[in-house]
């Protein structure tokens, strides 16, 4: 199983964790699934709904095709509920995917669920991006080693640094500050 986890979306700026296994999802969401997120959002009209919406899609014959289709359902899902303007998946926070293959082999079936927002949340004025498994210091020398400013918030010069490094060697572009994210840079050099 593959879990895709979004943990907040900073300013049009998101974190995206790809996961091999549920006990480091577990990890990783725990901003997320903190009974206290609702009051880190911004309130509406112009903040967030209070409510995790969960969509699952049709069965299709690739992984981006099947999330495609999870996503659709769920702006459609939120449009009857909340109306056009929470319909962004990019504005949406704590966005989470979860892939899995269908009945029918070859192909896969994705859930996805998130908070919808009507504009992408920022925290605290706040635009970095939350760390959750990095001690400031690693976090700054994660920026030393792209080569940004090392203030120990990863915003969205760090994000765009890091997914063009992990771009130019091969990894999955997400722009997460994960802990292996951080191994690869140190091997890396």
């Amino acid at each position: 199983m593959r879990v895709i986890v979004t943990a907040i979306a900073f300013a049009g700026v998101a974190g995206s964790i790809l996961l091999s296994d549920e006990s480091v999802a577990q990890s990783a969401v725990s901003i997320c699934d903190s009974p206290k997120i609702f009051d880190q959002l911004p309130k509406p009209p112009n903040g967030c709904q209070r409510e995790l919406i969960q969509s699952s899609g049709g069965l299709r014959p690739t992984e981006g095709l099947a999330r495609g289709s999870a996503e659709k359902e769920w702006r459609r899902q939120v449009i009857t509920k909340y109306g056009e303007r929470f319909q962004s998946w990019a504005n949406a926070a704590c966005r989470r995917s979860e892939c899995v293959p269908g009945a029918i082999a070859g192909l896969t079936r994705c859930t996805v669920s998130a908070i919808p927002c009507a504009q992408a949340p920022s925290y605290e004025g706040s635009s970095s991006v939350p760390v959750a498994d990095l001690t400031i210091d690693e976090v700054k020398e994660m920026q030393r080693r792209l080569g940004v400013n090392a203030d120990g918030l990863f915003g969205p010069k760090s994000v765009a640094a890091l997914q063009a490094w992990q771009r130019r060697n091969g990894f999955f572009d997400d722009g997460a500050p994960t802990r292996a994210a951080l191994e690869a840079l140190r091997k890396a050099g």
